[in-house]
């Protein structure tokens, strides 16, 4: 399948008009992790799904802590002792 590349609502990065979801970051940081990983930590600044896009693919998003979210749910991840 090819995909067919659109301009991105508030990001320069093109985005595909094939995508059931979009979720488009800025990115304010890059952290270096045991020397051969990079984070990114990075904010939603725009996002949009088709019609049963986001049901479809149920996407597990972190918050922050142990704060998780699916949607219209928050999870909440306790660390084991």
């Amino acid at each position: 399948m090819e995909e067919t590349w659109l301009a991105s609502k508030e990001v320069k990065v093109p985005r595909t008009k094939e995508a059931r979801a979009v979720l488009e970051c800025k990115v304010p940081r890059f952290l270096e992790y045991d020397g051969d990983h990079i984070i990114l930590v990075g904010e939603v600044v725009y996002s949009e799904a088709k019609k049963g896009g986001l049901d479809e693919i149920k996407p597990l998003l972190h918050d922050s802590g142990e704060k998780f979210r699916k949607i219209g749910k928050e999870i909440i991840l306790k660390r084991r002792e």
